[in-house]
């Protein structure tokens, strides 16, 4: 829910505000979670708060903002801001381990809620502005026979979002979404344990996910550069295509073959679903109220993923084995 409410207040207030506190906040919960010292000041400060805030911060409120900075551009724009939601963890997780392992977690959390606060919202502040959707960069050109206004709405521009929710678009969009929710997030939080059942070394399989996650960039930013020539929903069938046919490898060919074949196809495909989403949002109904229609788009995505993880984690249990749940879960491709 949070997607919704936060990309709701983008569109009230305008990206620029909603980063700027979320951020703040997101740099106060790290910060204080170095403090906590029960299971319900962990909840409070860190699960609900923390996770609101990061809500603020991340590709519904971000991609509403480029929305309006960009038109012609806007695929590849979108893409890069994506990228680098996938670069940030790889750059920051062994730099936080580094600050655990040095000082221990309390003062690590203590260091990296200061690096938020007191880097992190000053560059904001600094460079992050809202673009009205009644201008666009410099850069931007736009076709001498379309108006300003044709190239920022949608072919089913709404005035109100609500009247989103009655077209049949809408759910299209966000039915694929729910899938690919139940399809990464049960990679996220299972890959390692389901390699392991296979009989393949923890480390090995590590590796191999982290194959994955590195191919994500890639994978995105040549999404991007593709839906500059093409319409954005051959590119977004094509990511669900090739995950389908990784599924297939995982689950045919299996062993570490299975694996390296599903973590190449499943990697390039992992994250161009999600620009592609944000952008054909855009395409179909403007800006205006794209932060609130991203946001309920968003929300189908988690429902799909926390279902498939509780899920997949019961059913394991249940069976002794991953297959049931990853069959599953490549069959709703």
């Amino acid at each position: 829910m949070s997607f919704v409410v936060v990309g709701y207040l983008n569109d009230k207030f305008g990206g620029r505000l909603i980063v700027i506190v979320c951020l703040s906040v997101l740099g106060l919960t790290t910060f204080f979670t170095g403090r906590i010292n029960s299971i319900p000041s962990f909840v409070l400060i860190y699960a609900f708060i923390g996770s609101f805030a990061s809500s603020g911060v991340g590709f519904v409120v971000i991609h509403s903002i480029l929305s309006k900075w960009f038109s012609r551009r806007r695929p590849l724009a979108i893409s890069i801001s994506v990228a680098g939601g996938s670069i940030g963890p790889t750059l920051f997780a062994p730099f936080s381990a580094y600050l655990v392992q040095a000082y221990e977690w309390r003062t690590a959390l203590y260091i990296l809620g200061a690096f938020i606060i007191f880097i992190g919202v000053p560059l904001v502040v600094v460079f992050l502005r809202t673009q009205s959707s009644n201008n666009l960069p410099d850069f931007e050109k736009i076709d001498d026979s379309k108006t300003l206004n044709q190239e920022m709405s949608g072919i089913l521009f709404t005035n109100k979002w609500t009247d989103a929710l009655k077209s049949f678009p809408f759910w299209q969009i966000s039915l694929a979404y729910l899938v690919c929710g139940i399809t990464t997030n049960i990679l996220s939080v299972h890959f390692v344990p389901f390699a392991e059942d296979q009989g393949i070394p923890k480390l090995t399989a590590a590796s191999i996910f982290g194959l994955m996650m590195g191919l994500n960039s890639v994978g995105v930013l040549l999404a991007g550069v593709t839906a500059m020539k093409i319409n954005q929903k051959f590119v977004l069938g094509a990511a669900y295509t090739l995950r389908g046919i990784a599924y297939l490898m995982l689950l045919g060919v299996g062993g570490e073959v299975g694996l390296i074949m599903f973590a190449i196809l499943g990697g390039i495909s992992w994250l161009p679903t999600v620009s592609m989403t944000s952008l054909l949002l855009a395409d179909i109904y403007g800006v205006k109220n794209l932060g609130t229609i991203n946001g309920m788009s968003n929300m189908y995505h988690q429902i799909g993923g926390a279902l498939c993880v509780l899920l997949t984690g019961e059913i394991q249990q249940m069976t002794g084995s991953y297959d049931i749940p990853f069959v599953i879960a490549g069959l709703t491709l």
